[in-house]
């Protein structure tokens, strides 16, 4: 999700707004991620996904979207964030037995 922030970040700026290949384009162009791992309908999926959080909206009656001032502001906070509070750390994925490792006894 950082790539996609990053992206329709970047797409912000555009006067006539952005549609999903942009995006998609956006997010492969600073790695090396094909068309099958980053495609068109899955940046529709990511554009739906931010629409319904409010920070992306459409523009009328066409297929372009723009971004909407206080979801701008909820993307940069959330990059600055993560960056601040994690600069190089790798994606970790979030395991179920995490829980049990604390020490501390399972809630039952």
């Amino acid at each position: 999700m950082r790539q996609v922030a990053e992206a329709v970040l970047a797409l912000s700026a555009a006067p006539t707004g952005f549609t999903s290949s942009d995006l998609a384009l956006q997010v492969r162009s600073p790695t090396s991620k094909s068309e099958s791992e980053y495609g068109v309908r899955r940046a529709a999926y990511d554009i739906k996904k931010l629409r319904a959080k409010g920070m992306v909206r459409k523009t009328g009656e066409s297929r372009r979207y723009e971004t909407i001032p206080e979801g701008l502001r909820s993307l940069t906070a959330l990059l600055v964030l993560r960056e601040k509070n994690h600069p190089d750390a790798p994606r970790r994925k979030h395991t179920a037995g995490a829980a049990g490792k604390t020490g501390l006894p399972r809630a039952r």
